[in-house]
């Protein structure tokens, strides 16, 4: 590293600076993250106790029709792509981008709108040309209700009106802090149950129990996802800012290290002219 006494003081504030704010970067995603971990963890047992509930009364059920589980060829499909507006999230975005130009290549020959939550999904398939509807950035624990109330809606309208034969989205489930995989998951339409037919007492009847159920169902699936994506995507950021928090420290030890080595060789260097000049005056 052939740099002067003053570049390295240069860079060592440098790396100090960036240090300070990659540790910053980690407090704030690890504090989102709690939150939104509190939220799947309350969420969870709602969610599956509504699945198996849906699921045990739809199960032998076949007569029984509702617009959400119209089963259709898919030739119109919405691709829901949950990516982040910003980077620093390790390998987070281009595992689910990968996956979603799978998915892509795999359904070239239908009709395919995507939507796009998060920036770097948009950016990335503006450059790949793929059929982006809309995009919406800005998603976050605060606003994540209401965003997707919004997103559930309007699919679910489209699909409802015949405009839409299949929604799916790929994003990152958060199963645990050691594993989080991208999955491709079909939102709508809802396939019946095969089995035995279970037989329950209801008040109201099986089928108004369902045409509350079904719609809340749905909604529910989007805000998982949105909700499991969020989760990873501030996890792998808290992991990533974390490791470039190490990586720093340990730059700067070693640029502290050289600073120290580069000085007492000045003061060795100077020392010696001033002892040379000494023996030459007296010679």
């Amino acid at each position: 590293m052939n740099l002067s006494l003053r570049q390295i003081k240069s860079r060592i504030s440098s790396v100090r600076n960036t240090g300070k704010v990659t540790g910053a970067m980690e407090l704030v995603a690890l504090s989102k993250l709690k939150i939104l971990q509190a939220n799947l963890f309350e969420s969870k047992s709602f969610c599956s106790s509504l699945l198996s509930m849906v699921n045990n009364i739809l199960t032998g059920r076949e007569s029984y029709s509702h617009p959400l589980l119209a089963q259709k060829p898919e030739k119109n499909i919405a691709l829901l792509v949950l990516t982040s507006d910003t980077g620093l999230c390790g390998s987070y975005n281009n595992l689910v981008l990968n996956k979603s130009d799978k998915f892509i290549a795999d359904n070239k020959e239908k009709n395919l709108a995507i939507t796009c939550i998060g920036r770097k999904g948009g950016m990335h398939f503006r450059r790949t040309h793929a059929p982006v509807a809309k995009q919406i950035i800005g998603l976050s624990s605060q606003n994540i209700v209401d965003m997707s109330k919004k997103i559930s809606g309007e699919l679910t309208k489209d699909f409802m009106d015949g405009k839409l034969d299949a929604v799916y989205a790929v994003y990152t489930k958060y199963e645990s802090v050691v594993d989080q995989h991208v999955s491709v998951e079909k939102i709508l339409g809802i396939e019946t149950p095969a089995g035995k037919k279970i037989e329950y007492i209801f008040e109201p009847r099986a089928n108004e129990t369902l045409d509350k159920l079904l719609p809340i169902h749905v909604a529910y699936k989007f805000y998982s996802v949105l909700l499991n994506s969020l989760i990873c995507e501030n996890y792998l950021r808290t992991v990533a800012m974390k490791q470039a928090t190490t990586n720093a420290k340990d730059l700067l030890d070693e640029l502290v290290l050289w600073r120290n080595k580069v000085r007492q060789y000045n003061i060795t260097k100077e020392i010696l002219e001033v002892v040379s000049s000494a023996d030459a005056l007296k010679g």
